[in-house]
């Protein structure tokens, strides 16, 4: 597993002594256009919704391909699936950027090969990291959500008061931890790496990285902390609200631990990524 990391960071980094799986405690590593291990992005339909048979997958994706299936790297147990082909994520042939996502139905987080669906629980420390570009702020657009409850458990935009493009929201047993910058914004033209910690003592924090946010290697700090202990639960990537704010844009990115990771830790994930 850890040669398969260290030559997947090749391909999409120069960074290349580093995989997320150094890190310990690693419960997901999605990455897109990996463009050197098969059947980790499926597509199902082609740029026109005609279905492939069989289905295309890692190395013969075309530009506009509907991603039916995103395969974990690595040691990750799970993929992101979905069955709607007009609500698929559709595959840029460019390695710099990620799934396309049109703002259609969630993809759900289920066991790998499978269409089981799976949640995370995460009832202590966590780090969850997210490389994406939003290209339309309307409204609050969510990362990860919990179908189950039609909540999010990540989302950009806390509130009208706070600004959607100034602010991202944690949600944690139904509690609001929201993070946001009087002067400081999510741009629509670059992308930008989340980066979201809770310690030992529930302690949660937000830090992000991107060419406008770079000061300093470990990330810049966005809002305050705050405490905030209880389950963080996801199961969806791209939902909340029940389908009602879906998130619009590219996502390249999703990898979480169940712990906090060091600030050098966190260096180097936005290095990977970069």
């Amino acid at each position: 597993l850890m040669g398969l990391g260290l030559g997947l960071g090749a391909s999409q980094s120069s960074y290349i002594s580093f995989s997320p799986d150094d890190i310990s405690n690693i419960l997901l590593w999605f990455q897109s256009n990996s463009n050197s291990t098969s059947n980790l992005l499926t597509a199902k339909f082609n740029n026109d919704g005609v279905e492939y048979d069989p289905v295309r997958t890692d190395g013969n994706l075309t530009d506009g391909d509907r991603i039916q299936r995103w395969g974990g790297q690595g040691s990750t147990a799970f993929d992101f699936f979905i069955n709607e082909s007009t609500d698929m994520p559709r595959f840029e042939a460019d390695a710099g950027e990620g799934l396309s996502f049109p703002a259609g139905k969630y993809m759900d987080l289920v066991e790998a090969g499978s269409t089981t669906d799976d949640t995370i629980d995460l009832t202590g420390a966590f780090t969850v990291f997210i490389r994406c570009k939003p290209t339309n702020f309307d409204t609050s657009r969510a990362l990860l959500g919990q179908s189950a409850s039609a909540q999010e458990f990540i989302r950009l935009g806390a509130s009208g008061a706070l600004g959607i493009n100034k602010s991202v929201r944690l949600k944690i047993d139904n509690n609001n931890v929201d993070f946001s910058e009087s002067t400081n914004t999510i741009a629509t033209d670059e992308y930008i790496s989340i980066l979201i910690e809770r310690d030992s003592s529930n302690v949660c924090k937000m830090y992000v990285y991107s060419d406008t946010y770079k000061a300093t290697t470990s990330g810049t700090q966005w809002g305050s902390a705050t405490t905030q202990s209880g389950t963080a639960t996801f199961d969806n990537l791209s939902s909340t609200e029940d389908d009602t704010q879906n998130f619009v844009g590219f996502i390249s990115h999703v990898i979480v631990y169940s712990k906090q990771i060091t600030a050098a830790e966190r260096t180097e994930l936005f290095s990977y990524v970069k």
